[in-house]
């Protein structure tokens, strides 16, 4: 079982990340750390307000940063440096000498086997990824999401229904799914 913390109780911890970590059975969320501990109390975790007591209580597997951008560096060093293993969210960091900084964290807390991820399905991400600076990136195709719209317009505009939210599929850029051109996908990577 892994247990996680997580740093940060925003949209996309309470709407992705700990829906997730409750539906996986191997994981459990073991903690949240949060300015505002009546955001954390209906899932039943264990709430702190600073992170160094968190970590200190020394029980977490993982980490999952996901507070404000400028904490993200801070927050993942001291994570590292507690021996925990980390997971960031995106942007990994304000600059690029703050995300020099915590990849050092790493490598100093003998984590070397690190995945940079980005999430981006553009032209840069490709050729980074082609260049070796990036592992892996999540294309959320913009392109795609535009054409969804146009369509979902003509449909209003026919009077025809469309659906409350759409979906989007999301794709994972690797350098064996580029080198590979079969995923139908890499039609919408502009």
């Amino acid at each position: 079982m892994l247990k996680w913390l997580v740093i940060g109780i925003g949209d996309i911890t309470t709407k992705r990340v700990i829906p997730a970590l409750l539906e996986e059975k191997r994981s459990e969320l073991w903690g949240i750390v949060t300015r505002d501990p009546a955001k954390a109390a209906p899932y039943r975790a264990r709430v702190f307000t600073d992170l160094e007591e968190a970590l200190a209580a020394g029980e977490a597997d993982a980490v999952y940063v996901a507070s404000p951008v400028f904490l993200h560096a801070p927050q993942t060093r001291a994570s590292l440096g507690a021996g925990k293993q980390v997971l960031c969210e995106k942007p990994m960091a304000m600059n690029y000498a703050e995300a020099r900084s915590m990849v050092e964290a790493a490598r100093a807390a003998g984590k070397d086997k690190l995945t940079v991820i980005g999430v981006d399905g553009n032209s840069n991400a490709v050729k980074s990824i082609v260049a070796g600076r990036l592992n892996a990136s999540v294309a959320q195709l913009p392109y795609l999401v535009g054409m969804q719209a146009v369509e979902n317009a003509k449909k209003v505009l026919a009077g025809e229904k469309v659906p409350e939210f759409t979906y989007v599929p999301t794709l994972v850029l690797t350098k064996a799914v580029l080198e590979e051109k079969k995923e139908p996908m890499l039609q919408y990577v502009k």
